[in-house]
């Protein structure tokens, strides 16, 4: 398999003569759609090619599977021309029994510097470098808070693996003279969630409340299951009860099983999204 980059189409295109196989970061295949490499090929790299022309042709040593809803990732160090406006940039897999060609715009000078154009670059990084989301935008959403005179970015960590990542802003000297130049980085820490249930006082009263504490944040919802069997009876119920995470990291959910829980052997869960990441616990 071959592949074949190809930037602008005069003497003003990405200098790739010296481009060298450390120089090529990410070349991979995500099967997921999640914006991160599921499969890398780094090491299938056989042979660089490059011309004076701004192509760049990566040769590899055997054959690359890729599924029809899959999406080949690439990214590169490469010093670009001191040239503004846009050019054509083109890029061809040549496979054994298909050969797939894509076309598309590359913009140089201010509107092509930063992800939000015009000199306004913001994008999201793993710190430790192992779970480094290739596109730049693909777990941020930003919005503008007219009233506030506010740009919003919200991250979605449900997509970014476990890790510490970093989220920078940055308004540089090629954005519009009306915005203020500044840089800013928020770190945040994306870890698997948990849940540390409390034991739950067992008695006379039919009223059993379950509290724990979550690394969750604040307003996430997590379903908190109860099981519960009479002891030596017939009686087997199970109720289900909505915890919406408060500001302290806590969650409390009430249940009212008709008779003393005392009388039950009692097991409790708790699931995020069809998930169980807490228990079963067994009382009684």
């Amino acid at each position: 398999m071959t592949i074949d980059y190809h930037v602008g189409s005069s003497s003003d295109v990405a200098d790739v003569s010296k481009i060298s196989q450390s120089d090529i970061k990410t070349l991979g295949i995500d099967t997921t759609g999640d914006g991160y490499i599921d499969r890398s090929e780094l090491l299938s790299i056989q042979n660089i090619r490059t011309e004076s022309n701004g192509r760049l042709t990566v040769t590899f040593d055997q054959s690359i599977d890729i599924n029809a809803n899959d999406s080949f990732f690439a990214s590169y160090i490469v010093r670009n021309p001191n040239v503004t406006g846009s050019h054509d940039v083109g890029v061809t897999l040549y496979g054994e029994n298909e050969t797939v060609r894509e076309e598309g715009i590359v913009l140089y000078g201010p509107a092509g510097q930063g992800t939000l154009g015009y000199g306004v670059d913001l994008r999201i990084k793993s710190v430790d470098q192992r779970t480094e989301a290739i596109a730049p935008l693909a777990t941020l959403k930003s919005v503008y808070d007219s009233d506030a005179n506010d740009l919003v970015a919200e991250v979605n960590t449900s997509e970014l693996k476990p890790g510490e990542y970093e989220i920078s802003l940055s308004v540089d000297e090629t954005a519009p003279e009306t915005l203020p130049r500044t840089e800013l980085t928020e770190r945040v820490t994306v870890a698997e969630p948990e849940v540390a249930l409390e034991d739950p006082s067992i008695g006379s009263s039919p009223r059993l409340v379950i509290d724990g504490d979550t690394n969750l944040a604040p307003s996430n919802s997590l379903i908190v299951r109860v099981e519960a069997m009479e002891i030596n009876g017939a009686i087997s119920q199970i109720q289900n009860c909505v915890a919406i995470v408060e500001s302290d990291g806590s969650i409390n959910c009430e249940f009212n099983l008709e008779k003393s829980t005392e009388d039950f052997d009692i097991e409790v869960t708790v699931e995020r999204r069809g998930t169980v990441i807490a228990g079963p616990v067994e009382y009684n």
